[in-house]
């Protein structure tokens, strides 16, 4: 089902079961962001409720507000149609990219991702009503990808590059307990990088390039940690070209495969062959669900959309 065609430059997808949110650019320099969004039961029309932001990342919406990451900020503005323009919420790092929020202890976290060669990231959290972010884990240098269920947050560190250009072996996979702070560091010593995160009942899912030393263009593969005590090493769960974003309810792992330009699906019990829910897809990248449903962007540059497609 098409949500919203002839979208430029298409991003961050968000949904609270009700509307589904989204994010593009209107120039090919992505220096003026939009946000829109349009009603999952397409009873309203497309409508741009964010005009020009100079910066948009890791859209999420809590039961009241959108969210996203601008420059050097936490910026909100009010659901579903931005009455009030957007404002600054909280203050984050300049090199922040991923923003989570966790409604079971109304709580958000966001990723800042080391530079180049420099063990200087940061995983952050910010609960309403307080003074000032706290850092999560002093020992996760890069952080990136994020994911929750309703006990955790979890994370994946990159690997970061040495002198050489070579990836170290400082990748991980990390949770926090949501109901004390406790940080576990569920996989250790990886040289990897991960392109998208997901967590299903009994196990965790990694997309990215694992065990390679020098950078990857692509990710290779969607990898299987299970839970609670994670494991040595993920095993390989699935083979794909390149993940965008993953999602998983309690029956499914869903990915969104913009180098193989499908939208695919596999049962937790195993993955010999994916199912190709919807294919012949131009670069599908960012994925939501809700309840019955999954939302994607795709499409090349200046000519996107926004698609749904019942689970």
């Amino acid at each position: 089902m098409l949500i919203a065609p002839d979208q430029t430059y298409t991003s961050d997808i968000a949904t609270d079961g009700t509307y589904v949110y989204w994010s593009g650019a209107a120039d090919d320099l992505e220096k003026h962001k939009y946000i829109a969004r349009r009603r999952v039961d397409l009873s309203d029309v497309a409508k741009v409720i964010v005009p020009d932001e100079p910066y948009v990342s890791g859209l999420t919406v809590s039961a009241s507000g959108v969210y996203w990451l601008g420059t050097d900020h936490v910026r909100t503005c009010d659901a579903p149609n931005c009455s009030k323009g957007p404002a600054d919420f909280a203050p984050t790092g300049s090199t922040c990219l991923k923003l989570l929020f966790s409604a079971s202890v109304s709580t958000f976290y966001w990723a800042c991702p080391a530079r180049y060669a420099m063990d200087d990231g940061a995983l952050w959290r910010f609960s309403a009503g307080a003074s000032s972010p706290v850092r999560v884990e002093p020992k996760s240098p890069n952080p990136d990808r994020l994911t929750a269920d309703q006990q955790n947050v979890y994370w994946f560190n990159d690997s970061n590059f040495d002198a050489q250009g070579d990836l170290k072996t400082d990748g991980a996979v990390w949770r926090v307990r949501l109901s004390d702070g406790l940080t576990t560091k569920l996989v250790s010593s990886l040289v990897a990088e991960g392109t998208a995160m997901a967590v299903g009942e009994t196990a965790l899912y990694v997309a990215g390039n694992f065990g390679g030393t020098t950078p990857a263009a692509d990710a290779t593969a969607i990898f299987r940690i299970p839970l609670p005590n994670g494991a040595v090493k993920p095993s390989k769960f699935a083979d794909a070209t390149s993940v965008g974003g993953m999602v998983a309810d309690s029956q499914a792992l869903y990915w969104a495969d913009y180098g193989g330009g499908v939208i695919a699906r596999c049962a937790h019990s195993g993955c010999t062959t994916p199912e190709v829910m919807a294919p012949s897809q131009t670069l599908p990248d960012a994925i939501a669900q809700d309840s019955t449903s999954i939302y994607w962007v795709s499409g090349n540059a200046s000519v996107g959309s926004v698609q749904r497609l019942a689970k």
